[in-house]
């Protein structure tokens, strides 16, 4: 994965004109995901028997909510040349079009999911590339954007974000929504709780990667009678198994990719640029959101595609910094 990232990162690097160009294989791999499970939905298939490729509907929501904010970013990218003045083809016309579009697909198959972390997730990781792109249209060497105006921006995207999570969901995700509060239900709280104390006996460097099922036996007062391979919470499996340590390392190095990327959307010269850094930002947040209540970070495939969104927002850090 940080393999991934690195190439990523030095390949947007040398097709600034036309970064975008490596958010595509993002976008088309999470639509095509989203249409099938749109079509799995439409034959009578139920999420406990899986969406798309996955066999967990909650890892499906997880791939296509990191998606959803490139595909809704796009043609704002587009619009912006419009904005200064600059004359707007009519292919770019089209793929703007096309992206919404793609964003309505993908936003029907985390619906039809009724994965309930996914649906969050994506509200959450929709605000954080709406408000930032509202900057990126603003920022920089090329213009600036009125205060007053950004905050009917921020606001506009907040009062959106609320409409797109009460109106945009199904009766069956409603019902979902309403059984939250009951998370004993699912043991999960329990599971949370266990893995705490397995952690307090292994603090430093965590009970070995990969050893969370096996160690966590030893903790287990919830549904005993089942093997809980994964605490459904990122953020916890990574502290029992690898320790504080290496943990707050971690944090630290994401974090600090994410602040670049937040500062690239303010200070970065291409106007492409601040809008994609926008998106991935988006991107990043509704996976770290998710990550709270599940162990999509543990699935080889939507790591990989966390790892390729952090090589996009991580192009700042592959900038020479400027001299006063």
């Amino acid at each position: 994965h940080a393999t991934v990232l690195l190439l990523v990162r030095d390949a947007v690097l040398k097709i600034r004109e036309q970064c975008w160009l490596a958010a595509l294989p993002i976008v088309l791999l999470c639509s095509a995901e989203a249409a099938l499970a749109a079509m799995q939905a439409a034959a009578g298939q139920k999420p406990i028997e899986g969406f798309g490729t996955f066999v967990s509907y909650d890892h499906f929501a997880g791939l296509v909510e990191m998606g959803v904010p490139f595909a809704a970013v796009f043609p704002f990218a587009i619009l912006g040349h419009r904005e200064r003045g600059e004359p707007i083809g009519g292919l770019p016309a089209i793929l703007a079009g096309t992206s919404a579009i793609l964003a309505v697909v993908m936003l029907s198959g985390i619906v039809v999911a009724q994965s309930r972390g996914g649906y969050l997730a994506t509200i959450a990781g929709l605000l954080v590339a709406g408000v930032l792109a509202l900057f990126a249209g603003g920022s920089g060497q090329t213009g600036k954007m009125p205060i007053g105006k950004i905050l009917v921006g921020v606001v506009a995207v907040v009062l959106l974000g609320a409409v797109l999570f009460f109106f945009l969901q199904s009766d069956e995700l409603r019902t979902r929504f309403a059984e939250t509060g009951d998370l004993r239900n699912e043991g999960r709280l329990q599971m949370w709780k266990d893995t705490t104390r397995l952690i307090a006996d292994y603090p430093i460097f965590g009970c070995g990667f990969g050893a969370f099922e096996s160690c966590y036996q030893r903790y287990q007062t919830g549904a005993i009678f089942s093997t809980i391979d994964y605490a459904h919470n990122d953020y916890l499996q990574v502290m029992a198994e690898l320790g504080l340590l290496a943990f707050v390392v971690g944090l630290v190095f994401i974090g600090r990719i994410v602040q670049r990327a937040i500062r690239g959307v303010f200070r970065t010269r291409l106007l492409q640029e601040r809008y994609l850094l926008a998106a991935a930002v988006g991107a990043m947040s509704a996976m770290l959101v998710h990550s709270l209540v599940d162990f999509n970070m543990y699935m080889a495939g939507n790591a990989m595609t966390f790892a390729w969104i952090a090589g996009l927002g991580a192009m700042q850090a592959g900038q020479p910094r400027s001299r006063r």
